[in-house]
């Protein structure tokens, strides 16, 4: 599964490691910390959660099964409140 960031959302960098994420239809941002910004960097254009979680753990200089779980969940988070989409 293909993961994309929602062309619909405003993403606005705060700073090196900060990121605001700006629905405009609904009013609503969310702000992420340097680990939801390093995953959405991950992500890029488009990546698979195994394409993250091997980026992320050469990041961290941490074993994929490590942060494959946490990665899931946090996406999983992402897809609920619009950020992140989903494709084949």
């Amino acid at each position: 599964m293909l993961f994309k960031k929602n062309s619909s959302m405003e993403f606005i960098e705060t700073d090196e490691s900060g990121l605001v994420v700006f629905n405009p239809a609904s009013g609503d941002s969310c702000i992420l910390d340097d680990i939801g910004y390093a995953i959405l960097h991950a992500l890029g254009n488009g990546a698979t959660l195994d394409d993250i979680t091997n980026k992320l753990s050469q990041e961290y200089m941490a074993a994929p099964g490590e942060i494959r779980r946490d990665v899931d969940e946090f996406l999983g988070k992402l897809i609920e409140q619009g950020i992140i989409v989903t494709c084949e």
